[in-house]
């Protein structure tokens, strides 16, 4: 990866700064003899250098360029980017943060005319959320050329080898979450009762990871498997699949969703149907959205797999701090966040951070359960 003239600048300013740190700590051990005239004079020099001060430090504020597909501070991805932010506060590393999505997750072309718009305003770096993986080659590509360091979020490095170089992927393990949602799910349900549909994402190797190792599980345990509908990741589709689902198969007893918004939008469904979600029906999320945990919480949601997003915001934030030390050699290339099922109160209050529902007062904790 290429390095910007614009990293060399940050570190040397580190540099120089502590330098000027060291000098003024041993300046305070000489007794001041001068008097008021030199102070002034001093002071007059400051005022006129003010101004380059001001530039040289506003220098090392580090530019951020946030290309998520979709952002909400309650999804996944406004997740990631507080998780990302409190990490550089906490690093003490001043940044401009620019974020923009497309109008939908599936626009891929939007969201690579914003990454161009990163390019040109030559951000220090660019973090992707890609709409999809393979989609948006050819933006990284243009990342790569552009000599900006490029960062991946919500895909782990791929085990085969790329034309394009990224310096950290902060992602998690789609199969691995469909398999924990499987094991769990082929305890919990019953197959003498229980009769499943499925609202699958946008057809492509993310919903197949997600929700083939659990057709395959109740399957092979002998359940019913009535529907499958692709709702395209989407929450709207994913109400419209419900209906259809519910009137062609009123004895459906569980749905399984392939992400939080269309978990979300099968909750409004059999709501607006006057089914009782977790007594009539229940719904079975995946990635662990505020709105899913507030779901479990209110005994609405029967269940989601969670994988951390604010863990991998804060994950990166150290990375970045690596990477304007000069320690690129030290940056985790594949950080994975881990998955955890929720499946009750107690289940959120041990595995899910505070800064997800905003903070400490507004977490639940074991008095609430």
């Amino acid at each position: 990866m290429r390095t910007t003239k614009r990293w060399s600048t940050i570190v040397a300013g580190v540099a120089v700064l502590a330098l000027a740190l060291a000098a003024c700590a041993e300046d305070d051990g000489i007794e001041d003899t001068d008097d008021g005239v030199e102070d002034a004079e001093d002071e007059a020099d400051d005022d006129a250098d003010g101004d380059t001060d001001q530039d040289e430090a506003a220098g090392d504020v580090v530019r951020i360029g946030y290309a998520p597909s979709e952002l909400d501070e309650t999804d996944f991805f406004g997740q990631f980017q507080l998780g990302l932010e409190e990490g550089l506060q906490d690093l003490g590393i001043e940044y401009e943060m620019n974020a923009r999505a497309p109008d939908d997750p599936t626009g891929h072309s939007q969201q690579f005319d914003f990454i161009e718009d990163l390019i040109t305003l030559e951000v220090d770096l660019i973090i992707v959320a890609p709409t999809g993986f393979e989609e948006q080659v050819s933006a990284y590509q243009a990342v790569n050329e552009a000599g900006i360091p490029l960062f991946i979020t919500n895909f782990s490095r791929p085990d085969e080898e790329t034309d394009f170089e990224v310096v950290q992927y902060s992602g998690y393990s789609h199969e691995e979450g469909g398999i924990a949602n499987a094991e769990f799910l082929r305890n919990e349900l019953d197959p003498e009762t229980d009769k499943i549909a499925f609202l699958r994402g946008i057809p492509g190797a993310i919903d197949d990871q997600r929700t083939e190792p659990v057709i395959a599980a109740l399957e092979e345990d002998g359940f019913e498997l009535l529907a499958e509908e692709v709702a395209n990741f989407d929450r709207d589709i994913a109400f419209e699949a419900t209906q259809r689902i519910l009137g062609a198969h009123p004895d459906v007893t569980f749905i399984y969703a392939a992400n939080s918004g269309m978990a979300a939008g099968a909750l409004a469904a059999l709501e607006s149907s006057g089914v009782v979600p977790n007594e009539e029906v229940k719904v079975w999320g995946y990635g662990g959205t505020v709105e899913e945990l507030e779901g479990i919480l209110d005994d609405r949601q029967f269940g989601t797999v969670f994988r951390d997003p604010t863990e991998m915001g804060q994950n990166m934030a150290i990375a970045i701090q690596q990477l304007i030390q000069g320690e690129e050699d030290q940056i985790d290339p594949d950080f994975r966040a881990t998955m955890q099922v929720l499946n009750s109160c107690e289940d959120i209050v041990q595995f899910v951070p505070a800064i997800s529902f905003g903070g400490e007062a507004n977490a639940p904790t074991m008095e609430d359960c």
